[in-house]
């Protein structure tokens, strides 16, 4: 009776987890809000450009976070930045563009799921997926 109860109680929890699962991803996004451009411009940093974003931010979790005033002003303002570029630097030549792609999206939208970054590799590439953009 005790190995049965076990089992019952093991397939409720694991039931109840995959319930949460599916209710997270329905309530996640369908699309960002706030979408970046992004690309290597050649030398030692990345440029990144608004392209699209919400007129008003959603609550930020980091109101209340001492953080430079610029950090805010992306992860909470971005719509002020519009036609503006933002820099990230590099200090070196990249080798893992997956790991540069993730600098730009990190830098450029902290954890906000609302924000997502269009990465390019090139200028010219970025012209072209963002034609609408005057990069």
């Amino acid at each position: 009776m005790a190995t049965r109860n076990a089992e019952v109680n093991r397939r409720s929890r694991w039931l109840a987890s995959a319930a949460l699962v599916l209710m997270a991803a329905a309530s996640a996004p369908a699309r960002a809000d706030t979408v970046w451009s992004c690309w290597y411009n050649g030398d030692t940093r990345i440029q990144c450009m608004l392209a699209a974003a919400a007129s008003v931010a959603a609550h930020s979790p980091y109101e209340n976070a001492t953080l430079p005033g610029m950090v805010k002003q992306l992860w909470e303002r971005a719509h002020t930045l519009t036609d503006k570029r933002v820099f990230i630097p590099l200090f070196n030549e990249p080798e893992d563009w997956e790991r540069v792609r993730l600098l730009a999206e990190s830098v450029m939208c902290g954890n906000s799921r609302a924000c997502s970054v269009d990465f390019s590799r090139s200028y010219a590439e970025a012209a072209l997926l963002a034609p609408g953009l005057d990069l």
